[in-house]
């Protein structure tokens, strides 16, 4: 991914986005107010991020260990297919990533082991993004 698409959405869009994050930490809102408003804060907070993450991991938003010579891609490959291995799935097996983000461990999982993943996250710009 370069730089170029790095932001989909238009200035407007992500200044309001901003704006209304900013607005669930205002000094009128107590921490009850706050902890009401957690979904909204969570999926806005997802929604703001989710385009860096991307820029700087692609669709795969986790870290793994890297081996001489190996790049950060090749890294998080191994390491989703390590995962594969170790959770012993097996074609027409269920399971269930919450916490998706965008969806790329799941969906490399499903194409290694033939399982059916199901992702849940809470950003619905994530769903979109995926």
């Amino acid at each position: 991914m370069n730089q170029n698409t790095l932001i989909r959405r238009s200035n407007d869009d992500v200044k309001k986005e901003v704006s209304f994050y900013n607005s669930l930490f205002g000094n009128s809102k107590g921490a009850d107010q706050r902890k009401d408003e957690y979904k909204n804060l969570v999926s806005s907070y997802y929604s703001l991020v989710t385009d860096f993450y991307e820029y700087g991991w692609g669709q795969s938003f986790h870290f793994a260990n890297r081996f001489r010579g190996e790049t950060l891609a090749e890294s998080i490959q191994r390491h989703e297919s390590y995962l594969a291995l170790k959770m012993n799935l097996n074609a027409g097996d269920k399971v269930l990533d919450l916490g998706c983000g965008v969806g790329g461990p799941l969906r490399r999982i499903a194409q290694l082991t033939g399982a059916h993943v199901t992702g849940i996250t809470i950003s619905d710009y994530q769903i979109q993004r995926a």
